[in-house]
């Protein structure tokens, strides 16, 4: 009794131990402090949870996260807005690899729309902190070459660079009905030298911070920072109408993540819940459990030690013996050799014998009737059997 209750009460602090830890985790992801700013996953002021579940309760929108490449999504991207939120400033101008700004070049000149906006960054921080651990983490990497990389900048034609004025606002011209005339507007960088094809939607002190312009079939859109989209301004400073024309007429919503470093590496696990096969996959578990139990611990009554007899001299080992072997036994302890092919012949016959002509039994039993009547050194049972085999089956 003891033992049992030292092994009860040992479980039951270790399924708490868990049920804490699985707890802890649970409240550590729900913040989201864990996602870099800019990230849909995080639930703190710096993230834009809050953008991304406001747009997930509309039933229009197909709202969604992507974690791996552009290429890889809708092979139409007609319809679909992609939104590049907390872009680090600090790598804008800098050269991406080829097929990344191929990758977006072409889901916009197909019929995309893409929104990129920039990390917020305050004017009194000269760093953004997670921009910072990312360049200390990229030091020492590999660079691309310049025949493999392209500067977006140079791609779409614009430039960035630090704002000089000291106004808190942006003034839209009025060129878009229904957007606001003014918006708040705390960041600090500005766009330059616009291309032609570009037009100046919102300018703080007369510097472009939001641009739009179309590009092929489709439009890209430029914000100096993503303040307006993070969780703090969808509660206190809230442009539904600014949010709605940013994400245009499209029915499918996707936040990337990628360009934040979250990439999905579809393991093991990942297969598994995606196509349901959680179920599955733990009957397969206690069938190898149970397997494993089986092998180690046979379902047999413990035998008792095989004691001395008279003499000291010891009982005789019986030899365990499988199915076949059993049978076989029986077989010739039951059953003399000039009646095996007789008694097999009355078993068939009285199961498959009644579907079988009137012939076929008749020839059979005449073989049978004349192999009896001969003296027991001449009948060969094996040479009886092929003659019946053949007549109850004459295509063999």
């Amino acid at each position: 009794m003891n033992r049992r209750l030292a092994i009860f009460g040992l479980g039951l602090i270790t399924a708490l131990f868990l049920g804490g830890l699985a707890r802890l985790f649970t409240l550590r992801f729900a913040g989201g402090d864990l996602y870099p700013p800019g990230s849909s996953r995080r639930a703190d002021p710096q993230g834009t949870k809050a953008f991304h579940d406001s747009l997930a309760e509309l039933s229009t929108l197909r709202v969604e996260r992507n974690y791996e490449s552009l290429s890889r999504l809708a092979p139409i991207p007609a319809g679909s807005t992609v939104l590049l939120l907390g872009y680090d400033p600090d790598l804008l101008p800098r050269a991406v690899p080829s097929a990344v700004a191929g990758d977006l070049d072409d889901f916009v000149r197909e019929g995309g729309r893409l929104v990129l906006a920039l990390a917020y960054r305050h004017p009194a921080s000269a760093t953004n902190p997670w921009a910072g651990i990312r360049r200390r983490l990229k030091q020492g990497g590999e660079e691309a070459s310049e025949k493999a990389a392209r500067r977006l900048p140079d791609m779409w034609g614009f430039e960035l660079a630090q704002g000089t004025g000291a106004s808190g606002e942006a003034l839209h011209d009025g060129s878009v009905a229904g957007l606001p005339p003014r918006l708040t507007w705390p960041g600090v960088h500005r766009f330059t030298n616009p291309h032609d094809a570009w037009r100046v939607q919102y300018a703080r002190d007369g510097e472009a911070v939001v641009m739009e312009r179309p590009l092929g079939r489709g439009t890209l859109v430029l914000l100096a920072d993503d303040f307006l989209v993070s969780n703090e301004a969808l509660r206190h400073r809230r442009e539904p109408a600014f949010l709605a024309w940013l994400i245009g007429p499209s029915r499918r919503v996707i936040f990337d993540e990628t360009h934040l470093g979250l990439r999905q590496d579809p393991g093991l696990a990942s297969l598994i819940r995606r196509y349901r096969l959680g179920g599955a996959t733990i009957g397969l578990l206690i069938l190898a459990g149970l397997f494993g139990w089986q092998q180690a611990s046979p379902f047999l009554p413990r035998q008792r030690p095989v004691s001395a007899g008279q003499g000291g001299e010891v009982g005789p080992i019986v030899q365990g013996r499988d199915t076949a072997a059993g049978f076989r036994n029986l077989l010739t302890r039951a059953v003399p050799p000039h009646l095996l092919v007789p008694t097999l012949y009355q078993l068939w016959a009285t199961t498959a014998g009644r579907r079988r002509p009137v012939e076929q039994p008749r020839d059979a039993q005449d073989c049978l009737n004349l192999d009896s009547a001969r003296p027991s050194a001449d009948r060969d049972p094996l040479a009886l059997y092929h003659q019946i085999a053949r007549i109850l089956n004459p295509k063999r």
